[in-house]
């Protein structure tokens, strides 16, 4: 049988809560853990990355930190915190030259000024291929959201989406070693979340029920949290009206399918969201005030139902 992300979760939760003995605290579907200490709750987040299977072969290594260090961020993000604390290890093939080590850690430290927050701890060593892991702590005030608390009904809010799918489809169906797609290649080479989305959050954080980071692929993003919620998640709008310009554009020119191109987009780093009917106006108004275009989406009025009635077409 293969081995898959799923069965390695289940196996993660049975035998790390029998050496923690706390179930509660080997949580493997959230996007970031939590623990609460005294009135704050401390977030942790670890992610990694190898080169070989990680890296456009237009991107640098540099690149390959800025975009780990993103990714662990972006998680972060999702719960409405802010990233404080960082710490990375690095593995080095014996065959890199010293300025491509210096690329790397460059990348890493931009990122970590263009996030905020202050490096403590970092572990160097020698390896057959260059690989990268990152961990980030947060502290928040208030509870972090989940991807647990979606209700009937609820509205879904989504960003418009599409960039990485276009090196994506560059690399691995048009087998070129070039990108000549902007800004997509920027994007898939040092993708960015939003630094300002934690405090929209946190204004918002008494109607916002739910958040997910896109990391995976939007079908498997939106599933799982279906999933999770035991909802279904009823998309009431064109797919191509949910794409970004410049993919939206790509896809035409290609004469692709806009459904399978944003059911197939991935490491988009931005949150779904999922929030009380009365605050989509204002909370898509603060969105577009920091520069993020998000689009209005459903849940089903009932779980596993949809057959009650047609989702209305806006809030």
């Amino acid at each position: 049988m293969a081995l898959t992300e799923d069965r390695v979760k289940e196996v993660g939760r049975r035998i790390l809560a029998s050496i923690t003995g706390e179930p509660s605290l080997v949580n493997t579907n959230d996007d970031a853990g939590v623990a609460r200490v005294g009135d704050l709750y401390i977030l942790l987040k670890i992610d990694g990355y190898d080169a070989k299977s990680s890296l456009y072969p237009w991107c640098t290594l540099g690149d390959l930190g800025f975009r780990a260090i993103t990714s662990a961020v972006s998680d972060i993000v999702a719960k409405g915190a802010r990233p404080l604390f960082y710490a990375f290890s690095i593995g080095l093939e014996p065959s890199l030259a010293l300025d491509e080590v210096e690329m790397l850690l460059r990348g890493i430290g931009e990122a970590i000024r263009f996030y905020g927050g202050e490096l403590l701890n970092a572990d160097t060593n020698i390896s057959d291929v260059v690989w990268i892991d990152v961990a980030v702590v947060a502290v928040s005030s208030s509870p972090p959201i989940t991807r647990r608390g979606v209700l009937p009904g609820s509205r879904l809010l989504l960003p418009k989406l599409g960039l990485p799918y276009i090196c994506y489809y560059a690399h691995y169906v048009k087998r070129e070693k070039v990108c000549r797609q902007e800004p997509a290649c920027s994007t898939c080479c040092r993708p960015l979340t939003n630094p300002r989305i934690p405090e929209v959050l946190e204004r918002y954080r008494h109607c916002i029920r739910s958040s997910m980071d896109i990391s995976d692929t939007l079908s498997e993003t939106l599933y799982e949290l279906a999933e999770l919620n035991q909802l279904v998640i009823r998309i009431d709008a064109a797919p191509g009206d949910l794409l970004r310009r410049e993919a939206a554009e790509f896809i035409r020119r290609e004469g692709l399918d806009p459904l399978k191109v944003l059911a197939s987009t991935y490491e988009e780093y931005l949150p779904i969201l999922v929030v009380d009917p009365g605050c989509v106006r204002e909370l898509l108004k603060e969105l577009r005030n920091i520069g993020l275009e998000y689009c209005l989406l459903y849940t089903s009025p009932s779980p596993r139902d949809l057959s009650t009635s047609r989702m209305p077409s806006s809030a």
